[in-house]
């Protein structure tokens, strides 16, 4: 908005913002930053839970991409797994540790062939 009123020829007041999909969502949240939003429009807004979207999308990707079934699902329960942690707590210092613990239960669930050096997660 800042930028739109420093030109001068725009009418700041008459301004809304178009969300489309995931901007949908996010597009409410943008507008309730400034009261100087006269408008906003959602567009196809997802009808299922972000999460839900995420895992969905993660799991084309990968199937996409070749990787072994079990590496498609060991991600989706680990999105699933680290959504429900950052629902779950507020707090990013107990947050964190809770998150790399849950990944490497699951790295070390996954058979030796598929560890490696992408499986190191930091303490």
């Amino acid at each position: 908005m800042e930028y739109l009123e420093d030109r001068g020829r725009i009418a700041t007041n008459r301004v809304g913002i178009v969300g489309h999909s995931e901007g949908g969502l996010i597009g409410p949240l943008a507008a309730i930053q400034s009261e100087k939003i006269a408008y906003k429009i959602m567009l196809a807004g997802p009808g299922i839970p972000g999460i839900d979207i995420l895992v969905a999308q993660g799991q084309l990707i990968n199937r996409a991409a070749g990787a072994p079934e079990a590496v498609v699902e060991m991600n989706a329960r680990v999105q699933r797994t680290l959504a429900d942690i950052a629902k779950e707590e507020n707090d990013l210092e107990k947050a964190g540790p809770r998150m790399r613990s849950a990944m490497r239960e699951e790295i070390a669930l996954l058979p030796q062939a598929f560890k490696g050096i992408n499986s190191r997660v930091p303490n």
